[in-house]
């Protein structure tokens, strides 16, 4: 029996999040902080949970008055700064510390570095974010967020303030990081090492990168494609209606295939065996199913192309059972071909004893059981129970199908390793007969197209490319332009080419070594990688012992931009070296 759901019913108070909401909308002065869910805070003491809720008007306005040493005034009852101050601990006190403590700690970390924020920063960073908060919540309207903030009771300025706090201790806080970094003595040799060299020579370089990869390349854009698919489809089913003719004619279907097809299997002659059901949609398996063994298909359009299809065999259906004995040849880590070969050599070894073994009368089980690497029949003594035809691997099934039941045999390879078999049973099943079929693409995808378009091309294409911005750069254009309209490397396009100091470790050796040998006299060099041409720019080049560079060194590290992820590691290294204590709160 189904059990119905029953209907969710919201907590009392519910509505009671809705203003939290808009306050933290409004409040927030960074795209990261609007993201954020706040948790709704608790009605205060004595407010039966709900009643805020029920609240559908706004609150009756509060005038201001400009008294330090006043917090409210209650109708006639005044209620001071100090008063206001210890229900807002006992209430607030436990959830804001930790708060606290961290501006503390940051605000004297400050004074003791002599670290200050210029009040000119503060103000134009709080404008910025109070105009995008305007533009995203408001569409620029700002009456309509003025609104929002009276029907909280917020004055425009009040909030402008508090957002301007915020705004100093964040810029006050990324200052203390930025100053309180590390610039020790090992910490700039270092430094100083990686970019700067042995030779003591630091190169600033610029990349534009022509790829010779596919999918990466701009020459014929997807754009284009779509433009020219009509007359490239007209011009696929032409070519494929040939490529029939030429295998009526008798041609070889494999050989056609590997020189002219763009289907995955191509180079394996275009041979699914027994697998070609679901690749190219139910039509085609339809037409295969009703065409002669040895005939060959009419052309056959799919989304991915045409397809032309040869039955060219049949499958005997058979129902196995057998055992095996797994000596695994797989290695984990780092290999190497010696290491591949000597571990292959061990396993045939060994299965050729176990064979041995099993001949002069061992029980296959125990075995199995003893040196199995298979884990998953190891325990039933490698069992692999009953399988039909094409569930194991075409070399173990074909090693089963030549033994007699009780027989046998191996060693047999496959990609996972040397296996000795047993065949405990086997049924003839015809309803499980398949046919085995070939078949041919005329592909119609882009990238297809695009590798039939280009090619081997590419490379050719690439050099010219890159030979033709050495010339613009030698008549005075901008590296950076070139590799920001030009450069087919998505990072490039935004740096404008300019290379990371220290290099990534994966930059190809062919880069280094270019690099290396860029001089004032020598600015621009062209090098060719696995993944294209780059045009290397150098853009400034300094020679400079350690005390010269001791300077800029430290300029760099401490103007370096600060993360949010830095912040949080620094602060929390204060805390833990902070010791607080606290009084009674709540």
């Amino acid at each position: 029996m189904q059990i119905a759901p029953r209907p969710h019913r919201r907590p009392a108070g519910h509505r009671a999040a809705a203003p939290l909401v808009l306050v933290a909308v409004l409040l927030a002065p960074t795209g990261l902080a609007l993201a954020q869910s706040p948790r709704p805070v608790p009605p205060p003491r004595g407010f039966r949970q709900g009643q805020l809720g029920r609240r559908r008007t706004p609150p009756p306005p509060v005038e201001v008055i400009e008294d330090p040493d006043v917090a409210l005034v209650i109708d006639d009852e005044v209620i001071d700064r100090r008063r206001y101050g210890e229900a807002l601990i006992r209430e607030y006190g436990l959830r804001y510390l930790e708060t606290y403590v961290r501006a503390h700690l940051v605000e004297r970390r400050a004074r003791a570095l002599g670290v200050t924020v210029n009040p000119e920063a503060v103000e134009r960073e709080a404008a910025r974010r109070t105009e995008r908060i305007l533009a995203r919540r408001y569409r620029g309207n700002r009456k309509a967020m003025q609104a929002a903030l009276a029907s909280l009771g917020l004055r425009p300025e009040d909030w402008e303030r508090g957002l301007r706090r915020r705004v100093r201790q964040q810029l006050l806080t990324e200052a203390v990081v930025r100053a309180d970094r590390d610039v020790s003595e090992p910490r700039l040799r270092k430094r100083y090492r990686e970019l700067y060299g042995e030779a003591g020579i630091r190169r600033t370089v610029r990349e534009i990168v022509f790829t010779t990869e596919l999918w990466r390349s701009r020459l014929f854009p997807e754009e284009e494609y779509r433009k020219q698919l009509p007359e490239i489809e007209r011009a696929a089913e032409r070519k494929a209606q040939t490529l029939r003719k030429r295998l009526v004619a008798g041609e070889d279907f494999a050989t056609l295939a590997r020189a002219e097809s763009d289907d995955p299997m191509a180079q394996r002659g275009g041979d699914y065996g027994a697998f070609w059901r679901r690749r190219y949609g139910p039509e085609v398996d339809r037409v295969i199913e009703r065409t002669p063994i040895g005939e060959i298909t009419p052309v056959l359009r799919t989304r991915r192309g045409f397809v032309i299809a040869q039955p060219y065999g049949e499958r005997e259906g058979w129902s196995l059972h057998a055992r095996h004995i797994l000596l695994s040849t797989e290695l984990r880590g780092k290999t190497s071909p010696e290491l591949v070969a000597a571990r292959r050599k061990a396993a045939r070894d060994k299965a050729q004893q176990l064979l041995a073994a099993l001949r002069d009368g061992a029980d296959f089980a125990a075995l199995a059981r003893e040196h199995s690497d298979d884990l998953a029949t190891r325990a039933s003594g490698g069992d692999l129970g009953e399988t039909k035809s094409g569930q194991l691997p075409a070399a173990l099934e074909t090693a089963l199908l030549a033994l007699e039941p009780g027989a046998v045999g191996g060693p047999v390879e496959t990609p996972l390793g040397f296996h000795i078999v047993q065949l405990l049973d086997k049924r003839r099943r015809p309803e499980l007969d398949e046919r085995l079929v070939r078949m041919l693409l005329v592909s119609t995808e882009y990238l297809k197209v695009k590798q039939r378009r280009l090619g081997a091309r590419l490379e050719t294409l690439a050099t010219e490319r890159a030979l033709e911005v050495v010339k613009r750069l030698g008549q005075g254009a901008s590296a950076e332009q070139l590799a920001r309209e030009l450069s087919e490397d998505p990072n490039a396009q935004r740096t404008g080419g300019l290379l990371p100091l220290p290099l990534p470790p994966d930059t190809d050796p062919a880069i280094r070594e270019a690099i290396a040998q860029l001089a004032p006299n020598d600015r621009i060099r062209t090098v060719k990688t696995r993944r294209g041409v780059h045009v290397l720019v150098l853009e400034d080049y300094e020679q400079a012992s350690f005390e010269q560079a001791r300077p800029r060194l430290i300029e760099e590290i401490r103007s370096k931009p600060v993360t949010p992820e830095e912040v949080e590691t620094y602060l929390e290294r204060l805390r833990r070296a902070a010791h607080v204590k606290r009084g009674p709160m709540g």
